[in-house]
């Protein structure tokens, strides 16, 4: 919800644009990956919580903060998430959810733990 108006929709793409075209101040829910900006890292993981229609983003940090497992910053624990963990295993990048994971750990997550975030 990077415009601030408690959904997550179609109103939330200008919002998102400006913060990363301009680094403007107020932008900690388009720094999906939470690495500290909004670039064009996030643009894919904000793409997807658009079309999934959810996302754990209170609007005070971080994206995934809450949700251990939560790869794809889309809310829900599920085989999406084992994707983004391996390209981010593999090609490098910010994966903020599962950072310190193991390969173990995931799929024990996975396993157990699947569904949406708390």
């Amino acid at each position: 919800d990077v415009n601030g108006d408690g959904s997550i929709d179609g109103r939330d793409i200008q919002a998102f644009s400006t913060c990363l075209l301009t680094g403007a101040a107020g932008c900690e829910c388009g720094d999906i990956n939470g690495s500290g900006d909004v670039t064009m890292s996030d643009l894919p993981l904000f793409v997807n919580i658009l079309l999934n229609g959810s996302g754990p983003c209170s609007g005070t940090g971080p994206i995934c903060t809450t949700c251990q497992g939560d790869a794809n910053g889309d809310g829900i624990v599920d085989s999406r998430d084992l994707d983004m963990y391996m390209s981010c295993l593999i090609n490098g990048g910010s994966c903020p959810c599962t950072q310190g994971m193991s390969m173990a750990e995931m799929v024990s997550l996975l396993l157990n733990s699947p569904g949406l975030c708390p």
